[in-house]
């Protein structure tokens, strides 16, 4: 009697495809210590590396990112930004890099990170993890968690959620996603220029950002969303100045498709821009 070697093909191949699935799982979305918090590097991915990725995203259901590293990965490979948040650069997202004169950028001071693109958290981490009623997590604790933000990625489940939630998180030119720092967003008197023909701005000592026109909308809009999400208190004078742009600068086509997009990777997306 023959062996039925066709059926032992077949579960050879279903075996050889779930390695592939789950192996291609732990490239797609494992987490990976990242010293830069806004920055992640171009990968190189090898044939079996790239497939397994792939299959894996056609078949993976929509969630949160489980780190940092990976909500950055997901952000350059399925989010596909084409213009860079505060100037509106043409971005080259599979180098982590930029077209300077698409826009006008001129850098104050020409370091590394004038010339990459990082991951800019629009409502930064330390107010997700100051703003939030009841204990703050921002705390440093070399010996158990490392620095502020370390110990609340280990420790707050709410936190963790947010900080990777892409619905926050947009490609931006790294020198001044730098110079935002933690900064509010706000007006600044005299709009003085430091970067060509981008329209960004900020004082240190007042500590404010000023975003430019176009944007103003996109940011109360994230700002709204990450309140309700992750109950967070708003000062008031905040809340008037984001009211005043979410009326001055509407919902956008481009918009719309970048939250549908979200939505596809993450399972929830900002019902203030869907609605």
């Amino acid at each position: 009697m023959k062996r039925p070697i066709f059926n032992e093909r077949v579960v050879r191949a279903i075996f050889l495809l779930t390695v592939v699935f789950w192996t291609g799982r732990s490239f797609a979305d494992g987490g990976t210590s990242d010293p830069d918090y806004d920055y992640l590097p171009p990968e190189e991915m090898g044939f079996f590396a790239s497939f397994s990725a792939y299959a894996t995203s056609w078949i993976r259901t929509p969630s949160h990112a489980g780190s940092f590293a990976t909500a950055k990965r997901r952000l350059y490979a399925h989010v596909k930004d084409q213009y860079s948040f505060y100037c509106r650069c043409d971005l080259d997202l599979e180098n982590r890099s930029f077209d300077r004169a698409s826009c006008g950028y001129v850098p104050a001071n020409d370091t590394v990170r004038a010339q990459r693109t990082e991951a800019e958290h629009i409502m930064p981490a330390f107010w997700i993890a100051e703003l939030h009623v009841g204990p703050s997590c921002w705390v440093k604790d070399e010996a158990t968690c490392g620095d502020a933000r370390d110990c609340c990625q280990a420790n707050d489940p709410r936190f963790k959620r947010a900080h990777n939630d892409l619905i926050n998180l947009t490609p931006a030119i790294g020198e001044l996603n730098a110079i935002r720092n933690d900064f509010a967003y706000g007006v600044i008197p005299g709009e003085p220029r430091r970067f060509g023909g981008c329209d960004f701005e900020s004082d240190r000592d007042l500590q404010v950002t000023e975003p430019a026109d176009d944007i103003r909308g996109d940011i109360a809009r994230v700002y709204f969303y990450m309140r309700d999400t992750y109950d967070l208190v708003l000062p008031d004078d905040l809340m008037s100045l984001l009211a005043d742009w979410d009326v001055s600068d509407p919902v956008s086509e481009k918009e719309v498709d970048r939250n549908e997009r979200i939505r596809d990777i993450q399972g929830t997306a900002n019902d203030y821009v869907s609605d």
